[in-house]
């Protein structure tokens, strides 16, 4: 799998259509489509919000587990594909129907973006940190969140919050204890026992079948620690939280004429086609989060439904 993923080329493009599509988003949706469609003889261009391209791949992956150079090596092949990219784009939901018009569809793969909280007493106490917050931080300041004075809790034994536990250790935290209410059963059904074993191995100690019921301060607002129940109550002392419980539909602006009601995410029908025609969307900003390559997988089934979109229009 290494080999293949180290030596795997794009192929050439086809001869261009003619078409142009608008991607929003440089996310794994968003480059998934982009590649796609370009693949297909589509003058594609990508535009991003931010000043980096990559999104959730570049800044939301700590380095041991997807080194920024393979995903610099992937940008760079993007280019040469001749999609266009964009950054500092400022998009809102006056620009998508904008967008609509100067383009043959629009692509929407915009994500979540906002953090779940607990709601426990003490959320808001200094020392708090939603774990991609924490990683996005740790991907582009050189003054780390954590430091070896810290005794760091991280609440969530997900991929995010072995990500963020074992890169605590790794920035020298005194100690690190990953809370979770799932069972060790439960969360090894659904991240690999290979994580959980290396995380072990590196540090991090895992405490399972605890629900998190408040955090404490010693008078200063700063956590002091965190309390759990499970049958019978106790504490953890903590210098550092880091939150790591999943993400939720954010109220950005641009998604706003677009969204299910009761869900909050895009809406979109079998063909990943949104209420207006020309506009596709897909990945986290329609399904809720989910893993890269979830967001991969359906970026790729929205590319071919443009594709035979296009095909199709008069």
């Amino acid at each position: 799998e290494r080999y293949v993923g180290d030596n795997a080329v794009h192929p050439k493009a086809k001869k261009t259509t003619g078409k142009k599509v608008a991607i929003i988003g440089s996310g794994p949706s968003g480059l998934t489509a982009a590649a796609n469609l370009a693949l297909n003889g589509i003058s594609v261009t990508v535009f991003e919000r931010t000043h980096a391209l990559g999104g959730v791949i570049k800044y939301g992956v700590p380095e041991f587990r997807l080194p920024k150079e393979v995903v610099g090596k992937e940008l760079r092949a993007l280019h040469d594909l001749g999609i266009d990219f964009e950054p500092d784009a400022k998009i809102n939901d006056a620009s998508i129907a904008k967008l609509a018009k100067e383009f043959d569809a629009v692509f929407m793969g915009t994500g979540v973006g906002l953090a779940r909280k607990l709601k426990v007493k003490g959320v808001e106490l200094k020392g708090i940190i939603p774990a991609m917050k924490f990683l996005v931080n740790l991907n582009q300041s050189d003054m780390p969140m954590i430091n070896d004075k810290d005794n760091v809790v991280v609440v969530g034994a997900g991929y995010v919050g072995i990500d963020a536990s074992r890169s605590a250790i790794r920035l020298g935290a005194k100690k690190v204890t990953c809370v979770t209410v799932a069972t060790r059963e439960d969360a090894e059904a659904g991240v690999s026992k290979k994580d959980y074993r290396e995380a072990e191995e590196e540090g991090v100690k895992f405490m399972f079948g605890l629900t998190v019921n408040k955090f404490e301060s010693t008078g200063d607002e700063k956590v002091s620690s965190v309390h759990y129940k499970n049958g019978k109550t106790g504490s953890i002392k903590a210098d550092k939280v880091i939150v790591a419980v999943g993400q939720e539909p954010d109220k950005d602006e641009i998604k706003e004429s677009l969204r299910d009601v009761k869900a909050g995410t895009v809406k979109v029908n079998e063909k990943h086609q949104t209420k207006i025609k020309t506009v596709f969307a897909a990945g986290d900003c329609v399904h809720g989060p989910k893993t890269v390559i979830e967001a991969i997988d359906k970026g790729r089934e929205a590319a071919e439904e443009i594709v035979k979109y296009l095909d199709n229009k008069k």
